[in-house]
């Protein structure tokens, strides 16, 4: 990430991105792509947390986010995962390079890139519109679709295996512009995911995931 987007996020975060040992600065391995992200995580922590230490933020092996945190007291710790999983899964679906909508390809390894910046790989979208989702999702933005796919599946996953308690999603919808869900049940995991999304959402174009000049 480029240094001067590196020192805003310190500068805007100090207790979250403290000096590292012999006064090294935090460093930020990966692209600029995911600055708007990681800017909307660190935001949430931070509200949440003042005692929440980030160690690391990189590409991880797989090509997704990796934040590693210490520091948060034991009952922030289901929201600030929620928070830093999904942003691990909505990695996937943002260009590392620019921040638009991308797609996950094999390029040199795993990546998300947009078409800008990898015109040679498919950019087939992943959003199924047969999907049979048991809620109904009211607005047309691909992005917006994506992002919700990847909240629904990751709640899935720990609905099954890691002892979620059942979340209902009542709707999805585009409510003055933004982002509206409504839901009952889950747990703290559940809430840090939530909010991430929405928190997200309203910084970039439902459509192409570009960032919005607010």
């Amino acid at each position: 990430m480029l240094p001067v987007l590196q020192n805003l996020l310190c500068n805007e975060y100090p207790t979250l991105y403290q000096d590292r040992q012999n006064a090294e600065k935090m460093v930020f391995e990966c692209n600029d792509g995911w600055f708007a992200l990681i800017d909307t995580l660190s935001s949430l922590i931070v509200k949440r947390s003042r005692t929440t230490v980030v160690e690391q933020v990189k590409e991880g092996d797989y090509g997704s986010l990796l934040v590693c945190v210490s520091g948060y007291a034991p009952e922030d710790y289901d929201y600030i995962f929620g928070i830093t999983r999904l942003a691990y899964y909505l990695s996937q679906l943002i260009c590392e390079k620019c921040g638009s909508r991308g797609t996950f390809i094999n390029s040199c390894g795993m990546t998300a890139r947009c078409e800008l910046h990898d015109p040679w790989s498919s950019h087939q979208l992943e959003y199924d519109e047969t999907l049979n989702l048991p809620f109904p999702m009211r607005m047309k933005g691909t992005m917006w679709r994506l992002m919700i796919l990847e909240f629904y599946q990751l709640i899935q996953i720990h609905t099954k295996s890691n002892d979620m308690p059942a979340v209902d999603i009542h709707y999805v919808k585009k409510f003055k512009g933004k982002l509206c869900i409504k839901l009952a049940g889950g747990n703290e995991i559940t809430q840090g995911m939530l909010a991430l999304l929405l928190a997200y959402a309203e910084k970039i174009d439902e459509e192409t995931g570009e960032i919005l000049n607010r």
